[in-house]
């Protein structure tokens, strides 16, 4: 008995151990110190530029953001490359137009016998209210040491350009700019864009160009610290972002697209400062740069677009990786091996079908009240603490204590139904059920999603390959334990392995906004791991139940002890001053309905509806309060020219000049104009839904980077009626001339372009 719990505790602390070690080692390099590297890429010296960087919000048209742009160029000089800037007026020309100003940065180091340049990109600028110093000041510090650090390196037959984009947060402007209209876009033979959407954690190869069997290849010879996944690009799909790769990749450059995930809390917020980003990140970002320059750097890159590979990572960076086309034969494989383990464990009477089909049924149950459970706690933690709502997916600093808590639930509940069957169903008959369902799930994800269908296939070829084993030589709990034991333990590796940090950063991405997608896949994995329970009920049948229970428990205690706002989890608060010239009144506005500590002193008399008194096609409910009006300066319309053509339609040409400073505004142009024709800085808009089909009575259009020389329109309309124009400013920051408590350390601004602003609406007709 006592050789049979010695046992036991070592299994169980194998199969920890393996929990511990995918954890810990999915993560980046430690960060190379400065004395170390001369002619290695160091985190400590891009700290030093991401200091400058990120020292103010850099958002478009800010005094900051010219600033960050006057240091890059400078710092690219000094280093000896050919550097530009490329100025541009950009228009999305859709039924709702878009359009900017950008000013993109472009570092030449050329190459000795160029055949296409290798591109690293990062975009300079940040969302209004956020220091950006993960997104993506951590890019661009880290272009700025990879510049040293190759140059350090000598020269490579080819080019290496150095983008540095403009308005990616705003539309992804400045990488629209540089395809349609930079002739250098056609010379570039690979590209790698870095990214962030947290402040910490691997820095994750999510996103590649399509047909992409060559790069992918070459980019696991060619980087040091691989951490990628094919699967990651389907979550990514699901979700609503998309980054300057997309514009590459649609047009039909090849590369990478790398981000770190984890702290999402400080994505778009105050608090990604230099001081909560992480220096392993930062390195992790660097070393992808650096290693793809000097593996691609002296290459002929004519990527031949060979068929796309599936690669995940499987404990920390060691990646599995086949090409898609083998797909087919490994799952016919997976699948003929999982046949003959059943039919020889139905030979050796170790399984019946009736019971491994009651075993299907009983993992269906579990995994629905499982995620259920789940789904109605985060429920009633959501509606709890409303402040969560006021985060991306929710995501409040304590979230990791969600994700233990959740899990150690959702375990408590899992092993509570299989501590009641397992006796009478068997142990192999319930894992059996469990494979079944991945089988299917397997030939699923081949018809739906092929790039995923290794989610699927590891379990059942490794776990299948097992069973093979222990049927044949007659292993189990009670004949061979020890070896038993072992082959499961070693099985088990490559599983746990790959599925517990994509269960991390499933929570990661989606958080509190959809907690059931990581815990949906941590079910999945329980159910694989029948072996480890079985050995646990072995020591005590509901003590895993009971520990699983304690553990979320004290988790959600230690979520509610940290769910409240101070000097180092800020509150992020919604206020908006909005102010109607042609009325002469203002109002105090907010996107939250519930006022927070901090604004409630501007809505001590509040009413919810609609903000039609600034915005005549308003819907959206917002929290509204009388207040003083502040004499902004009005616009300047200057018109250029106005006069009636041949073809008896009327045809102006102006400018639009802020007189406040602001640095983005929507215009709306009645739909009475009849626009037949309209420009924007020399550019036309071309889409036809634009002029056919206006929002009820407008055509609308917001423009972001308002430059202090302003926006040269020009139309065609109607001759009938006046031109009616809404101009609405959009100044960062609350009028001085107001009396407001200012906001505390423990408040910063809510993340996005309608916070903290000065609204401001004038009218004109001409």
């Amino acid at each position: 008995m006592k050789r049979r719990l010695i046992q036991n505790f070592i299994f169980l602390l194998g199969i920890t151990l393996i929990f511990i070690i995918s954890l810990l080692t999915f993560q980046g390099p430690a960060p190379v110190k400065i004395e170390d590297s001369s002619k290695e890429f160091s985190a400590y010296r891009a700290l030093d530029h991401l200091n400058v960087i990120a020292d103010k919000p850099r958002s478009m048209g800010t005094e900051a953001h010219e600033m960050v742009m006057n240091y890059i160029v400078s710092y690219m000089d000094e280093m000896g490359l050919e550097t530009s800037i490329q100025p541009a007026s950009v228009i999305v020309d859709r039924r709702s137009l878009r359009a900017a100003s950008v000013y993109n940065i472009i570092g030449i180091l050329r190459g000795t016998q160029n055949s296409k340049a290798i591109m690293i990109v990062s975009h300079y600028d940040s969302t209004p209210h956020t220091l950006g110093a993960a997104d993506d000041g951590s890019g661009v510090s880290a272009m700025l040491e990879t510049i040293r650090t190759i140059k350090e390196l000598g020269s490579f037959k080819n080019d290496i350009i150095f983008l540095f984009t403009d308005g990616e947060e705003s539309g992804l402007y400045g990488a629209r700019a540089f395809v349609d209209e930079n002739k250098l876009a056609k010379e570039v033979g690979l590209l790698l864009n870095l990214e962030a959407r947290g402040s910490s954690g691997p820095a994750y190869t999510y996103e590649v160009s399509p047909n992409n069997g060559w790069i992918m290849s070459e980019f696991f010879k060619a980087v040091r610290y691989p951490i990628a996944s094919s699967l990651a690009y389907e979550v990514y799909r699901l979700m609503p972002n998309s980054s300057d790769f997309t514009i590459f990749k649609d047009a039909g450059l090849s590369g990478f697209n790398v981000a770190f995930l984890d702290d999402f809390v400080n994505y778009h917020s105050m608090n990604d400062t230099p001081e909560t980003i992480s220096l392993r990140s930062l390195q992790h970002s660097g070393s992808y740069a650096v290693d793809i320059i000097k593996h691609f750097g002296n290459q002929e890159l004519i990527d031949p677009k060979t068929p796309d590979l599936l690669y995940f990572n499987v404990i920390g960076r060691w990646v599995v990786r086949f090409p898609q086309s083998m797909s087919l034969y490994l799952i016919i494989l997976s699948s003929v091996l999982f046949a003959i383990v059943f039919v020889l464990g139905l030979k050796r009477k170790r399984v019946t079908v009736p019971k491994s089909l009651l075993g299907i049924l009983i993992f269906m149950i579990s995994l629905a009240v499982a995620v259920g459970s789940i789904w109605l706690l985060n429920k009633g933690v959501l509606n709890k603490y409303a402040i969560y709502s006021s985060y991306y997916s929710s995501n409040f600093y304590n979230a990791l204590y969600y994700l233990v808590a959740y899990m150690a639930i959702s375990l408590a509940v899992f092993s509570f139904i299989y501590a009641l069957v397992y006796k009478k169903v068997g142990i192999l008959n319930l894992l059996f059920g469990i494979l079944f369902i991945n089988l299917i799930a397997l030939i699923a994800a081949f018809i739906y999603i092929p790039t995923a269908i290794y989610v699927s296939l590891i379990p059942l070829f490794f776990i299948s390959f097992a069973l093979l084993f222990v049927i044949l030589f007659n292993l189990s709990l009670k004949h061979k334990r020890m070896l038993f034991l072992f082959v499961n333990l070693i099985v088990l590796l490559p599983v746990i392995g790959f599925y517990l940090p994509m269960v991390k950063v499933l929570f990661v991405t989606f958080s509190l906004e959809l907690p059931i997608a990581g815990i949906a896949l941590w079910i999945i994995l329980l159910g694989l791991l029948m072996i480890p329970l079985r050995v646990f009920f072995d020591v005590n049948r509901w003590a895993l139940t009971l520990i699983a229970l304690i553990v979320g428990m004290i988790a959600l205690v230690g979520a509610h002890l940290k769910s409240d706002f101070n000097e180092q989890q800020p509150l992020q608060s919604n206020i908006i001053y909005a102010l109607n010239h042609e009325s002469k009144s203002a109002l105090w506005v907010s996107s939250v309905l519930k006022p927070d500590a901090w604004n409630k002193q501007f809505f001590e008399e509040n009413t919810i509806g609609p903000l039609t008194e600034i915005f005549p096609l308003a819907s959206r409910e917002r929290l509204k309060n009388k207040t003083n009006f502040v004499a902004f300066e009005k616009p300047v319309i200057t018109i250029i020219s106005d006069a009636i053509k041949k073809d008896g339609l009327r045809k102006v040409k102006f400018n639009l000049k802020s007189m406040i400073g602001a640095e983005n505004f929507q215009l709306y142009i009645h739909k009475t104009a009849r626009l037949t024709f309209f420009e924007i800085n020399g550019k036309t808009v071309t889409d036809k839904s634009f002029y056919t089909a206006p929002f009820n009575d407008y055509y609308i259009m917001d423009y972001f980077g308002w430059q202090k020389s302003g926006v040269d329109f020009s139309l065609e309309c109607n001759v009938d009626l006046p031109i009616e124009l809404l101009v609405f400013e959009k100044k960062l920051g609350l009028p001085a001339e107001l009396d407001f408590m200012p906001m505390p350390v423990s408040v910063i601004p809510q993340t996005g372009y309608e916070s903290y602003l000065s609204l401001v609406k004038s009218k004109f007709v001409f």
